[in-house]
């Protein structure tokens, strides 16, 4: 069975944006199908209307099916997982710069309402890996403790990244392959 990827930008974001293109043309040269999500109102997103765009896109839970999201987008894939349980898990998830504590931007304050089910994130999907940099301005270290804390993930911390961003010049993301493709094995 075909591995199909759904990419998620993060606020302020949008599909075609940093790394994600690049992330969809490599990944599709390996046979994989992948799908960049544009979600609704990235300047002002609510988290209702951006987990409605994924559930639609995503579809029905398979093993076969991965995720990865970049800042909000990790976070909405967090909330995606805990929503409901899932028939069947599914693949797996790279979690790419995402906050889990509550942020200091106001404009996304909807996601971070309630605590994480990370019983029901847990059982939902297969494998978690969270990416983060040490030097990134908006997603501090100790978002990446608080998934390792109450995950059965792996963490991949690295430095000089930033936020990941292709603002910061990350048109390319050449670890974000090499997290996936473990997750696809």
């Amino acid at each position: 069975m075909k591995n199909i990827v759904y990419a998620i930008h993060g606020f302020r974001g949008r599909a075609e944006g940093g790394w994600r293109p690049w992330l969809k043309q490599t990944l599709q040269t390996n046979e994989v199908e992948v799908h960049l999500l544009q979600m609704p109102n990235p300047n002002a997103p609510i988290q209702s209307e951006w987990l409605e765009e994924l559930t639609l896109q995503f579809g029905q839970p398979q093993t076969n099916k991965f995720l990865i999201g970049h800042s909000l987008g990790a976070t909405t894939i967090l909330r995606f997982l805990e929503k409901e349980q899932f028939s069947t898990p599914i693949g797996g998830a790279v979690l790419v710069a995402g906050p889990t504590l509550y942020p200091r931007i106001v404009d996304v304050k909807s996601f971070f309402t309630k605590p994480f089910d990370w019983k029901m994130i847990n059982s939902n999907c297969k494998k978690i890996i969270g990416l983060y940099s040490t030097n990134d301005p908006l997603v501090s270290i100790a978002n990446a403790k608080e998934l390792e804390n109450n995950l059965n993930c792996k963490l991949k911390i690295v430095d000089g990244y930033g936020h990941f961003s292709g603002e910061e010049g990350h048109t390319n993301l050449p670890i974000a392959i090499e997290l996936l493709n473990e997750i696809m094995d």
